[in-house]
């Protein structure tokens, strides 16, 4: 069989880069035990096998070898080519409607709020890495919520922003010299205001790149549906009440909580009032006679809490309470178990499907979140790249 047969997708390439491919085959038969990619500035290029096995793994810090996943016969490895993950481009389209109509002049921000590991964890970046807050796939609105409040409280810029156009999209990277990595980012809407109506969506996370599970292929060009709400706002003024409820969840460590926290009461995103909680007024606090509107629109009111050590924040909204959850977080021993290797994956086995936000998958396959780094692949006859001369 020709190389043509083993590469999945030579048909749909256009002459010029199979030409180009063709120019740039090696062929090489290797022992087993030997290293055919190390590290992360190491750019071997696109590995296809032919026949045999190979290993990809990492080392942990006390030297041991974990096995991340094996490549068989006909697989083609991605990672190897660290040069041409870092050039991969990602885009996030927005496509705000409600009703099947589409929302023109709404604003929205992106912000980059983590990063992800070769074992597909996600952790805090940024200007977001030293928040105290959890990644939590289970509430994934909760964490957006989260994020949104704190981000709007500290006037943190985002990594971009935009308006969508007559049809209600919007495409992030919005123009030059802004680049979106892999990652995880938190989208938060401006509210459109049009007479006595405002337009509304509560800000969410997108994953980059997303997994297309039916079509079984990765999307660098993502495209997502910001969950719209529409309010009207009476014409004469009236006042609503806020209030903020503080949950412990630290069963067995109650020692640990401090005497007092610190909640703000973010109007339109910036502070307007700020509170201690403590015990002797029950962890609670009630604003009354708020306004509900000023200058005839809405406003949006929001709480947010100052950083607890030794605790996670997650807020969630429910009618005129926000509740205001705090975790205790034990602090991680200095020497932590290593984790038992993983089964390895045989030819045909799949992941376990993703419980992600917003856009579906949130799993990353370990190949292309490893992208240049830490990869030994081992054993076969395989097909690579020539490095120019």
């Amino acid at each position: 069989m020709t190389f043509q047969d083993y590469f999945p997708i030579w048909n749909k390439l256009q002459t010029d880069q199979q030409d180009r491919i063709r120019s740039n085959l090696n062929f090489r038969t290797v022992k087993k035990g030997t290293i055919l990619h190390n590290g992360d500035m190491d750019c071997t290029g696109l590995l296809l096998v032919k026949a045999g096995q190979l290993r990809a793994y990492i080392l942990s810090d006390e030297g041991r070898e974990i096995t991340i996943y094996r490549l068989f016969d006909r697989d083609l490895c991605l990672f190897s080519a660290s040069c041409i993950m870092r050039s991969i481009q990602f885009e996030v389209t927005i496509q705000a409607e409600k009703d099947g109509k589409a929302i023109p002049g709404m604003g929205f921000a992106l912000y980059y709020a983590a990063s992800v590991d070769p074992y597909g964890e996600y952790t805090l970046a940024g200007d977001f890495r030293e928040d105290n807050v959890v990644l939590d796939d289970q509430n994934w609105s909760a964490v957006a919520r989260t994020l949104a409040n704190i981000a709007q409280r500290d006037g943190r810029e985002p990594l971009d922003r935009g308006t969508t156009d007559e049809n209600g999209r919007l495409t992030f990277p919005t123009g030059e010299g802004i680049r979106l990595t892999a990652g995880l980012y938190l989208v938060v809407a401006s509210p459109r205001y049009h007479g006595s109506y405002t337009d509304r969506a509560e800000p969410y996370l997108v994953a980059l790149p997303d997994l297309d599970w039916d079509a079984n292929r990765w999307v660098y060009d993502v495209t997502s549906l910001p969950k719209i709400g529409t309010t009207y706002t009476p014409p004469s003024p009236a006042t609503r009440e806020v209030r903020v409820l503080k949950v412990w969840n630290d069963a067995g460590n109650e020692g640990k909580r401090p005497e007092s926290v610190t909640v703000q009461l973010l109007k339109n995103g910036a502070v307007y009032d700020t509170v201690t909680l403590s015990a002797e007024n029950n962890w609670a606090h009630t604003w009354t006679g708020l306004p509900q509107s000023e200058n005839g629109r809405p406003i949006d009111w929001q709480v947010a809490e100052s950083a607890v050590p030794g605790y996670t924040v997650a807020i969630t909204e429910e009618g005129v309470t926000f509740r205001v959850e705090n975790t205790y977080r034990p602090e991680e021993p200095d020497n932590p178990d290593i984790p038992d290797e993983p089964p390895p994956l045989g030819p045909g086995d799949q992941p376990n499907e993703p419980t992600l936000p917003q856009t579906g998958a949130l799993w990353w396959p370990v190949p292309l979140l490893a992208a240049a780094g830490l990869l030994l692949l081992t054993v076969g006859l395989l097909l690579r790249r020539r490095e120019d001369a």
